[in-house]
C-alpha cells in the first residue's frame, strides 16, 4: 500500500514538474527580445488600450484563441503587447466578472483583433506569402461552410426570438426562409 501511494506521489510530481515547465517556457516566448519589432507603438494607443480591456471577455469565452493573441501580438511588436495589457490591467482586478459568453460580440472581438494583428503584419512588411490564387476550394467546401452558415444563422434566429426581439411569425418566416437556402 506504501509503494502504491509513494508511486501516485512520485507521478503527481511529475505531472505538476511538466506543467510547471510547460508554464514557465511559454512565458518566457513573451518577451521583448523574442518580439519582432520593439520600436514605437504601431496601433494607436486608445485602440490597443481597449483591445486589451475586452481580453478577460475573449479569454473566458475563447480561452484558445486569446491566449494565442496575446502571445501573437507579443512576438510582433512590443510596445503594443504593452499597451493591450495596460487595457488589460485595468479589468482584470477588482470585481469586474464575465457572467455571460454573447458568441456574437465575441465573433466581432475576434475578428478585430485579427484585423490589429494583420494591420501589425503590414506595417511590418509580413506577409504569409500565400496569392489568393493559390487558394483552391472544394465543392464539399463550400457546401461545409454554407452548412455551418445557415447552422449558424439559426441559432441567431432562435436566440432573437427568445429575447422576444421578434414575433412567433417572424420567427417562423424567417426561418422557413434560412432552410430554403440548404
Amino acid at each position: 500500500m506504501t509503494k502504491l501511494v509513494n508511486l501516485i506521489k512520485f507521478f503527481l510530481l511529475i505531472i505538476v514538474s511538466i506543467f510547471i515547465s510547460i508554464t514557465v517556457a511559454h512565458a518566457k516566448k513573451i518577451s521583448k527580445k523574442n518580439a519582432q519589432y520593439t520600436g514605437k507603438a504601431l496601433v494607436e494607443y486608445e485602440t490597443m488600450f481597449n483591445a486589451g480591456s475586452w481580453y478577460m471577455i475573449i479569454n473566458k469565452c475563447e480561452g484558445t484563441f486569446a491566449k494565442e493573441y496575446k502571445f501573437r501580438l507579443g512576438a510582433l511588436s512590443w510596445e503594443d503587447y504593452k499597451i493591450f495589457n495596460q487595457g488589460h490591467a485595468k479589468y482584470s482586478g477588482g470585481d469586474w466578472q464575465v457572467n455571460k459568453c454573447d458568441k456574437k460580440q465575441n465573433k466581432e472581438i475576434i475578428e478585430w483583433y485579427n484585423e490589429i494583428i494583420a494591420y501589425i503584419e503590414s506595417e511590418l512588411n509580413i506577409s504569409n506569402n500565400i496569392n489568393e490564387e493559390q487558394i483552391t476550394e472544394t465543392k464539399s467546401d463550400k457546401n461545409s461552410k454554407n452548412n455551418k452558415n445557415i447552422k449558424q444563422k439559426l441559432k441567431e434566429l432562435k436566440e432573437m426570438f427568445e429575447d422576444e426581439l421578434i414575433t412567433q411569425e417572424e420567427y417562423d418566416a424567417k426561418r422557413k426562409e434560412i432552410l430554403d437556402e440548404m
